[in-house]
């Protein structure tokens, strides 16, 4: 009798593990690589948004920035990995698959060209040594770009490395950008929007720092 109850337990502890599991059968990330297509997460505006566009100079001068990417990943073929467990949190995974990266410079090209404004122009190519106020020099390095699931949700990170050229002096930067978003399907849209919503973080530190040389005004030494 006691047998035939174990027996039970367990097989209704396994059905219930693999109906869990079905829906990711169904959903699981592709082979393909993701598209790197950046794109901006929505942010719905607000009156703190309005008060730093009316606060921003009216009459401020033009101003040309210049940069140059390289992508200095260890890895250029993935960007992170999924982990599908069976059970509990701490189990041990059942399958690991990784996320596969695609161009991972045309990805942080169309991110560094977002810094772009009414008043900042923004363009590849070769970077001057002796730069003016109305030309700046910026090259960034792609560190890392990697996402994970996290319980119910995709989380991921973004490090570039910047190094200004202007009059105030050369000085180099860190951005490291944090994405979270929840987790529906294990799909290639959802693993590129979050690495998305990372970048965009990390992009945003960096067009504050472009802003304030772009006003002539020097920045604080590197970050750690």
């Amino acid at each position: 009798m006691a047998n035939t109850m174990i027996s039970s337990t367990l097989l209704r502890r396994v059905a219930a593990s693999v109906i869990c599991m079905l829906p990711l059968a169904g959903y699981a990330l592709s082979e393909d690589p993701l598209d790197m297509i950046y794109e901006a997460p929505y942010v719905p505006p607000s009156r703190d948004n309005n008060l730093v566009a009316l606060a921003a100079p009216v009459n401020a001068s033009p101003c040309n920035l210049s940069f140059q990417l390289t992508d200095n990943r260890p890895s250029k073929t993935t960007v992170g990995g999924v982990f599908f467990m069976l059970g509990h949190p701490g189990s041990t995974p059942i399958n690991v698959q990784s996320v596969r990266s695609g161009d991972g410079l045309q990805w942080l090209r169309g991110a560094v060209r977002s810094v772009q404004t009414q008043r900042i122009s923004v363009a590849e190519g070769a970077i001057t040594h002796s730069s003016s106020v109305a030309q700046l020099g910026l090259e960034v390095q792609l560190q890392l770009a990697h996402a994970w699931s996290e319980g119910m949700n995709l989380a991921s990170t973004v490090v570039l490395e910047a190094r200004y050229r202007a009059p105030t002096g050369d000085v180099k930067r860190t951005y490291v950008g944090q994405g979270m978003k929840a987790n529906w399907a294990f799909g290639n849209g959802e693993f590129m929007g979050v690495l998305n919503a990372a970048m965009a973080d990390a992009v945003a530190f960096l067009a504050q720092d472009v802003g304030t040389l772009c006003e002539g005004r020097s920045l604080s030494a590197s970050l750690p």
